[in-house]
């Protein structure tokens, strides 16, 4: 039986199931997908928890409707104060053009377990993404505002002219915009 306050007893993220066909992303549970244009030219990073250690072999995004321009993908680790920082993985692009549907890039990933890291994405253009649903994000690691008034902070982001992804991850702040939600999914071993 789990220890209240141990790594056992950390979430249902410790039953992700592996295959082929199974993605994840920075979401607890999904309830729904749906469609938004996320802006290009912004660096952008959403938390991923690991509870145990965990295997990836595709880091993906769904393009709805496509746009001109290429997005780049990746991997930061946290910077310890629960913010992006050294870059693991910058997988590499992705085309946002025609066709539209899932574009990944094959890679081989181990997470340790009871870490969060941060699924990053960047575009040049502004296609529109398939992404979880807002309302499923981890939300509480970046909390509320001291007024409890403004929205769960879902993201870091900053501004970033297109290019590979910088390391270190860099200066941002924490975004509590509505209806912008995680576009990058990892397939688990």
């Amino acid at each position: 039986m789990p220890v209240i306050g141990t790594r056992e007893d950390l979430s249902v993220l410790r039953f992700r199931k592996g295959g082929s066909t199974r993605y994840f992303t920075a979401g607890i549970t999904a309830s729904a997908l749906t469609n938004i244009q996320i802006p290009g030219h912004t660096l952008f990073a959403y938390p991923f928890y690991c509870a145990k250690d965990e295997k990836f072999d595709r880091i993906a995004i769904n393009v709805y409707l496509a746009d001109v321009g290429n997005a780049h993908l990746g991997i930061y680790a946290d910077d310890g104060s629960v913010a992006p920082g050294r870059l693991i993985l910058d997988a590499g692009e992705v085309s946002v053009e025609s066709p539209t549907g899932v574009k990944e890039i094959s890679m081989s990933l181990e997470l340790s377990g009871g870490k969060l890291y941060w699924l990053a994405y960047v575009c040049g253009g502004i296609p529109s993404l398939r992404v979880v649903s807002r309302n499923t994000l981890i939300k509480e690691c970046l909390s509320l505002d001291n007024t409890l008034s403004v929205d769960w902070g879902t993201r870091f982001e900053r501004g970033f002219t297109y290019a590979a992804l910088p390391d270190p991850f860099g200066t941002a702040s924490v975004n509590t915009s509505p209806g912008e939600n995680c576009p990058v999914f990892l397939r688990k071993v």
